[in-house]
């Protein structure tokens, strides 16, 4: 960070000596410090979780149990494992599985699950192991041997089964089932966490950021000898700045043969995910000014919305009824413009990053309150504040708890 920022002793102090940031640290701390399950209310592990409160529950917890967790998902990398309802047709050509990551299993290792409407799973756990790696110094995790392959080589099967059954060959870009920015739920049927036929297949920002940070913690952990990875990873970059980014946000959805599932009624160029543009903040997908044009669009979206804080998912909501499924089928509520800290604290991370520290500490502030007041930092909230979802979710402690690290880290440097 840049130690000459404007007015720097001052916020430094402000950051140093809130109250609000030393009693949520306190909190985040205690939801981290047991286990590895993703919430009162998941008692699975989940990678998309575990990849994002990963640095600061090392700072609770030894490293063994959760380089043991990581290295269960690539026990089982290729099962076939979906789980769509009873009586649902398939998805048409969706069969090969080889390379593919699971979303989670239960604390017994006997439960195992994959929604494959989402393609965040492979890249989350390749994210993981980078953080892992470089939270412990523990390379040897690269090298463990699990059925037959080496970690290194999973995770390039990871990768790979995203090149072979996720790859718009059009586009060049990753798809997935239409949701709602980051979400694993589509609008066609409920809870609509499974490729079926009813699936319309789309390109999002979110999977293909998460994808590019993928490639680039793959080729540091692993190197591109066969020079084969860069390309790749040059090629997503410019695709996806040149099919999905409008000239001023990223576009929710790019359709594929069968067009939208929403009618024609709905402006969807309209809609800005929060979620997915923070994860294109990380992956370098926008420029120190692209990001400050965002931070006003996403405060502006606060505003219209009546939400409380920059965690809101998207702005507009998709109007009552668009998604079958009835967690989210009200708009605010649950992945249809529900306000996740989850997501909020990565947009915080990014802010500072990009040298935004006042506007930073600014946005953090009013999720803080809500913590304080809780004394929980919860799954989502409504517009109004109130908590919903599961409790003593480990992603939001982790998300809030790397953002706190951010500033504290600024500020102790003034």
């Amino acid at each position: 960070m840049d130690a000459g920022y404007p007015d720097a002793k001052p916020l430094a102090a402000m950051i140093l000596n809130d109250p609000d940031i030393a009693a949520t640290k306190t909190l985040c701390d205690n939801i981290l410090a047991n286990g590895f399950s993703a919430g009162w209310g998941y008692p699975q592990v989940w990678i998309r979780d575990t990849n994002t409160f990963l640095e600061v529950l090392l700072d609770k917890q030894p490293a063994q149990p959760l380089r043991a967790a990581l290295l269960k998902f690539f026990q089982y990398q290729g099962e076939d494992i979906s789980n769509p309802p009873a009586g649902s047709q398939p998805y048409p050509n969706f069969g090969a599985v080889a390379g593919n990551i699971l979303d989670g299993y239960d604390t017994s290792g006997n439960g195992r699950f994959k929604n494959t409407a989402e393609t965040d799973e492979e890249t989350s756990l390749v994210q993981a192991v980078r953080k892992y790696v470089d939270k412990t110094g523990d390379r040897t995790i690269l090298s463990e041997v699990v059925n037959g392959e080496t970690v290194s080589q999973r995770m390039g099967d990871a990768l790979t089964y995203l090149l072979t059954n996720r790859l718009s060959a059009t586009y060049g870009l990753i798809w997935g089932a239409t949701t709602a920015d980051w979400g694993d739920n589509q609008p066609e049927d409920s809870p609509g966490a499974w490729l079926d036929a009813k699936t319309h297949p789309a390109i999002d920002i979110y999977d293909n950021a998460m994808f590019i940070i993928a490639l680039r913690d793959y080729i540091y952990l692993v190197g591109d000898p066969g020079g084969k990875w860069q390309p790749i990873l040059d090629r997503t970059r410019a695709n996806a700045r040149q099919y999905l980014w409008d000239g001023h946000m990223f576009k929710a959805h790019l359709y594929l043969d069968k067009g939208s599932p929403f009618p024609n009624t709905f402006d969807e160029s309209a809609v800005l995910y929060h979620g997915g543009t923070a994860v294109a903040m990380e992956a370098d997908l926008l420029s120190k000014d692209e990001v400050a044009w965002t931070l006003q669009k996403m405060r502006d979206d606060v505003v219209k919305a009546h939400a409380t804080t920059i965690g809101l998912n998207q702005y507009p909501p998709y109007p009552n009824g668009f998604f079958v499924n009835p967690v989210q089928s009200a708009p605010y509520t649950y992945q249809n413009a529900g306000d996740w800290p989850w997501f909020g604290g990565r947009i915080i991370v990014q802010l500072m990053r990009f040298g935004y520290i006042q506007e930073a500490y600014d946005e953090l502030k009013p999720m803080l309150k809500i913590f304080v007041r809780d004394n929980d930092l919860n799954e989502w909230y409504t517009p109004a504040g109130k908590p919903a979802g599961s409790g003593q979710f480990k992603g939001a402690a982790g998300s809030i708890g790397k953002a706190i690290a951010a500033l504290e880290t600024w500020a102790k440097a003034q």
